[in-house]
């Protein structure tokens, strides 16, 4: 076990025993969000912000939060997606989740059902069969981690195709460097573990996922010169088929911009209609891209085409 995980576990043991102000942060839950939370979850929580919120999860659905700690997050998520949702937490410290599932009792019993499951584990091996989940949240945890990138790839597997994260964390504006990276108060701390939000974004993008949204933004602390940032980034799971066809569909981008990039590199010009293949139309009429392009019927009497014939030029591919 890294020095780094047995310093963040350690400090995490001590905080659920005993709110540690120096890791409390502003995270914007509402009074009617935390009604049936009992004070004790309250107090040890320490998330950076709401993941729980912008409308990310809906009723019935599966939903796994990453370092769970002592629930908040599961137990706001339990009361949102109703008794025939599911919630997972995921924690790596037992005391975390001693006061978790002993808290959850408590929750229980104000809602009149019980749809929460604490399991340990860390967040870069969730102990989670694949394409279980439809949402998964996190606070103020992936910083922690040495490797976000495994991170990624495991909420991508664990993700149900057409899934969604909601992870609130801290992102630095600059390169931290290697002596604030060495301290593990810092790091433990949410502070010194943090990537560049363009690196933490990049870290998601090469996962797999698609349509990332900066929901909430916002300089926390200040150290060295460097500031950061607390942000929360919703994105979106969508497995695209191997086959790219064209069926004489158009996608145009409505504006209010000028242009737009899709993840994908397509450039669309506002207003002006351009031919995209069925994978393409079928994202594009999605979330979070919905609204955003008027996507035409496809006409069914054209022949269908390979996006990628093999005498074709690579400019023909879509």
């Amino acid at each position: 076990m890294s020095k780094i995980v047995e310093s963040v576990r350690e400090r995490y043991s001590e905080a659920a025993k005993e709110q540690e102000a120096e890791l409390c942060c502003p995270t914007g839950y509402s009074d009617q969000e935390l009604s049936h939370i009992p004070k004790e979850v309250t107090d040890v929580s320490y998330g950076c912000g709401n993941p729980t919120a912008f409308r990310s999860l809906k009723e019935d659905a599966v939903i796994v939060d990453l370092g769970s700690g002592a629930g908040i997050d599961c137990f706001i998520a339990a009361k949102k997606v109703g008794a025939s949702g599911k919630v997972y937490g995921i924690d790596m410290t037992d005391t975390m989740l001693d006061k978790a599932r002993k808290n959850q009792v408590l929750v229980a019993q104000s809602l009149g059902y019980d749809n929460v499951e604490f399991l340990k584990g860390t967040i870069d091996e969730l102990p989670l069969e694949d394409g279980i989940a439809d949402t998964i949240i996190s606070n103020c945890v992936i910083n922690l981690a040495s490797d976000k990138d495994k991170v990624f790839r495991e909420i991508y597997r664990v993700l149900k195709d057409e899934g969604t994260f909601s992870v609130s964390d801290i992102v630095s504006d600059q390169e931290v460097p290697q002596h604030l990276k060495d301290d593990e108060h810092l790091w433990s701390g949410c502070l010194s573990g943090a990537e560049t939000t363009q690196s933490y974004l990049k870290s998601m993008e090469s996962a797999g996922f698609f349509g990332l949204e900066v929901l909430k933004s916002f300089v926390w602390q200040e150290i060295e010169g460097i500031k950061f940032i607390s942000i929360t980034v919703r994105g979106h799971k969508l497995v695209r088929s191997p086959e790219c066809l064209y069926k004489g569909q158009a996608a145009t981008y409505i504006g209010p911009m000028r242009e737009a990039k899709d993840d994908e590199d397509h450039l669309f010009l506002r207003g002006i209609p351009q031919e995209v293949c069925t994978e393409t139309a079928k994202r594009l009429s999605m979330p979070p891209y919905k609204g955003q392009f008027l996507i035409s019927n496809p006409d069914d009497e054209k022949e269908v085409l390979e996006c990628c014939p093999s005498d074709d030029t690579e400019e023909a591919c879509c």
